[in-house]
């Protein structure tokens, strides 16, 4: 708001925004007083305002986008004085995407129908019995891209043709008989590294599940048993389940050079057998663009010429307030 040559001019004016008008404003009023005014119009919620040469700087700190000019009335100014509204920083584009004020108790919104290769960015708002509160700052920039047909989007897998989508864990069983766990020592790796456990000879159920973990296996279940072979010589049993890993898992290894006189399953030299062979009954989603062309990646630009689309999904505004007016700027 520029008044021409104000420091010599005296009398009164008011501002009209959206069709509602402030009282008479006196040409000496302060930031404040032209806070308060413009404040006080049931088309404005929160100004910053602030001195310059000849006039005062209006912030429009609730109202998103590009907005109109506020008019000023300038008859009761002396000699014949102007006050004139001008635009110095043009707001961007906006329009209100979700307002929460019906239906506080919505944390999520979705927002849809947007161009594609289009930029956009979110603003909230507060809103409560009193009012409006003061907009957010712009969320990150996000691009719109195109989406996946439901018409072109194809599935393959085991799991389409049984009728279930599953997996069965593997369990493994690592034998060891000994008479004597200081000389002849179990010491177990997994998927052929170089890592391997200690002497799990006479080792309990919780201090094998340890050893594995160390190894890589992920989560596992252990249990041991007694095991004897006719021979007499004793030893234990121990059950692994892997409950990490779907589908087959490879074998558990034994350093058979370490072994000394210990003996596997039925007093032989096979310490580790598999059980029940893991099994994943899994199936694929290809999404597909309406052109049939894989959507590969989410950061791919649409290609040019006419959209392809069926939908688009910029991302969720998640919200704290008990109601919100969600603004979207382009």
């Amino acid at each position: 708001l520029v008044i021409s040559s104000k420091e010599s001019v005296s009398g009164t004016f008011t501002v009209s925004f959206l069709g509602s008008e402030t009282p008479d404003i006196p040409v000496d009023a302060t930031p404040i007083d032209i806070k308060i005014a413009l404040e006080n119009l049931p088309s404005i919620n929160i100004v910053r305002v602030h001195e310059i040469t000849d006039g005062w700087a209006v912030t429009f700190l609730s109202e998103a986008g590009d907005l109109p000019l506020m008019e000023p009335t300038s008859g009761r100014l002396s000699g014949n004085a102007k006050i004139v509204a001008r635009e110095s920083i043009k707001g961007d584009a906006a329009s209100i995407v979700y307002d929460g004020s019906q239906n506080p108790g919505r944390r999520h919104v979705e927002v849809v129908d947007l161009t594609p290769n289009t930029g956009y960015a979110f603003k909230v708002a507060p809103v409560n019995a009193v009012g409006e509160g003061l907009l957010s700052a712009a969320s990150i920039v996000t691009v719109a891209r195109a989406g996946a047909s439901s018409t072109e989007t194809t599935a393959s897998g085991g799991a389409l043709t049984k009728g279930i989508a599953g997996s069965i864990q593997e369990e493994q069983i690592v034998t060891f008989l000994s008479g004597s766990c200081a000389t002849d020592m179990l010491i177990v790796s997994f998927q052929a590294t170089t890592n391997a456990s200690g002497n799990l000879c006479n080792a309990t159920s919780d201090e094998f599940e340890f050893a594995l973990r160390s190894l890589g296996t992920g989560d596992v279940h252990v249990t041991r048993q007694a095991a004897v072979a006719s021979s007499g010589l004793a030893g234990y049993e121990w059950k692994v389940t892997f409950q990490s890993f779907t589908g087959d898992v490879p074998s558990l290894t034994v350093d058979k050079s370490r072994v000394g006189n210990g003996r596997g399953a039925k007093g032989g030299s096979e310490y580790v057998t598999e059980f029940l062979k893991g099994h994943a009954n899994e199936f694929t989603i290809e999404p597909k663009s309406h052109s049939g062309k894989p959507v590969t990646s989410a950061s791919t630009f649409v290609e040019a010429g006419p959209p392809e689309w069926e939908w688009l999904y910029v991302g969720e505004a998640q919200v704290d307030h008990l109601s919100n007016v969600l603004t979207m700027l382009g």
